[in-house]
C-alpha cells in the first residue's frame, strides 16, 4: 500500500487493541489530532513488503508498539533487515514497551536504538503525546528547539483554556470529549 500517513503505529498481533488506544489518544490530543494516523501489523511471517517501506519514509513519527509478538518476529532476518531500511532517520522513530523491557540485544538488532525516543505502558496518555509530538513538530518552521517548546507550551495553554470553555458548558460535554479506554486496563503482550 502507499498511503501517506504523518504517524505510524506499527505493532505485532497482540499489539491492535493499544494501536487503536493510541489512535483514539491521538485523535482526542489537540496536537496531534489532525495529523494522519495509520496502523501497520506485522505479520506473524515476520515480514515487510519492500513497497510498504515507502509508508514508512513518508511519515513524520512512526511508533512502534514493541511487545511479545512483535519480538518474536525480529527473529526473522529478512524483517530486521527492511526494518533498518524503514526506521530511518532514527528522530522520528518512538518505542513504546508493551510488555517487555528494554534491553542490549535490542541495540544489537538495531544501529540506531540508542537515538530513538522511549515510552512505556506505564507512563502517562500525556508521555505518548508529547513524544510523538515532539517528533512531529522537530522540522517545523521554528529556528530552534525552544521555539519548538514555545509552540508546544502555547498549545498546551490553548488546550486548557478550550477545557475551562468545556467545564462551563455542561457537563456532558466535557465527558463526551475524554478517551473512555485508559492504557493499564489495555494488556501488553
Amino acid at each position: 500500500t502507499a498511503d501517506i500517513c504523518d504517524v505510524l503505529i506499527v505493532h505485532g498481533s497482540d499489539g491492535s487493541e493499544w494501536c487503536q488506544y493510541l489512535k483514539d489518544l491521538f485523535l482526542s490530543s489537540i496536537q496531534v489530532k489532525k495529523q494522519n494516523l495509520l496502523g501497520y501489523e506485522v505479520d506473524s511471517n515476520g515480514t515487510l513488503a519492500l513497497e510498504d517501506l515507502q509508508v514508512f519514509w513518508s511519515s513524520k513519527c512512526i511508533v512502534i508498539l514493541l511487545s511479545k509478538d512483535l519480538v518474536m518476529c525480529f527473529s526473522k532476518p529478512s524483517l530486521i533487515e527492511n526494518l533498518q531500511k524503514a526506521l530511518h532517520p532514527p528522530q522520528k522513530v518512538v518505542v513504546l514497551f508493551c510488555g517487555v523491557t528494554d534491553c542490549e540485544e535490542f541495540g544489537d538488532l538495531f544501529k540506531d536504538w540508542p537515538w530513538w525516543k522511549k515510552v512505556s505502558c506505564d507512563d502517562d496518555a500525556d508521555a505518548y503525546i508529547a513524544a510523538v509530538t515532539q517528533t512531529i513538530f522537530k522540522d517545523s518552521a521554528c529556528e530552534s528547539a525552544t521555539d519548538t517548546e514555545t509552540e508546544l507550551e502555547r498549545s498546551s495553554i490553548y488546550s486548557k483554556k478550550i477545557e475551562t470553555n468545556q467545564e462551563a458548558s455542561t457537563v456532558e460535554i466535557v465527558h463526551s470529549n475524554l478517551v473512555v479506554v485508559f492504557p493499564e486496563r489495555i494488556r501488553c503482550g
